[in-house]
């Protein structure tokens, strides 16, 4: 079994239009006015969520997104023929991490981007228990699409997360750390009964299904692309 512990855990969303004016005002006050004004929806979302976590340069992220900042893709492709280069620079995976690395001067010792695949709560769940290091910041999000929806190509629903996991040296002779949320980990011949609070199904979670579990405190099951059983428990 590989287990790594949920030291903090944070959600925004979800979002399914519109963002309220006064949830927007407070993404905002997270980074300099100067920097807002180049930022994307889905930046500043990810930086709330991230609010309250220090970043470390020894620490490891792992950033997950289906689709990424479609609305300003629709708008670089609206730019056309003249192409506009903010848009095309704030478009492309993995911008909302580095939005939020960047602004708040933050380096980090390695950053693994992931979209677009199927089963990607089990890929990006795994990845963050296989980062090595003592601590791994697992995030991701969406944000609402426009006319990409049509296309299947955006999201129908905001939000982000984020956790902060830390490795099994944490929890000294076998005991969790103090002040551990829960615990994220992998079992090559499954995990057994479903854990408490679960519905018992092994399904292969999109997205929104991570941030469900971690906007919730539901714990979660899901079965890895590559063998075994993911499991989200809290304490």
């Amino acid at each position: 079994m590989i287990r790594r512990y949920v030291l903090r855990a944070a959600a925004e969303g979800p979002f399914d239009g519109a963002t309220p004016d006064d949830r927007a005002r407070e993404w905002t006050k997270n980074f300099p006015p100067n920097a807002v004004r180049r930022m994307t929806k889905l930046g500043l979302m990810l930086g709330a969520a991230l609010r309250d976590f220090t970043v470390d340069p020894d620490d490891a992220v792992v950033y997950a997104t289906t689709f990424g900042e479609t609305i300003t893709l629709a708008r670089y492709l609206e730019s056309f023929p003249t192409a506009s280069p903010l848009f095309f620079q704030t478009s492309i995976h993995p911008s909302a991490i580095e939005q939020v690395l960047i602004n708040r001067a933050c380096p980090v010792r390695e950053l693994t981007p992931l979209a677009g695949q199927p089963d990607l709560s089990a890929h990006a769940a795994l990845t963050a228990l296989l980062t090595p290091g003592e601590r791994v910041l697992l995030t991701g999000g969406e944000e609402v699409g426009s006319w990409m929806r049509q296309l299947d190509a955006a999201s129908n629903i905001g939000f982000a997360f984020a956790l902060e996991l830390g490795g099994p040296a944490q929890g000294v002779g076998g005991q969790r750390p103090p002040g551990a949320e829960g615990e994220l980990c992998w079992s090559e011949e499954g995990l057994g009964a479903p854990p408490k609070g679960s519905d018992g199904a092994a399904v292969a979670g999109d997205l929104s299904q991570l941030f469900d579990a971690v906007s919730g405190r539901r714990a979660m099951r899901l079965p890895c692309p590559s063998g075994g059983e993911i499991a989200l428990t809290w304490f």
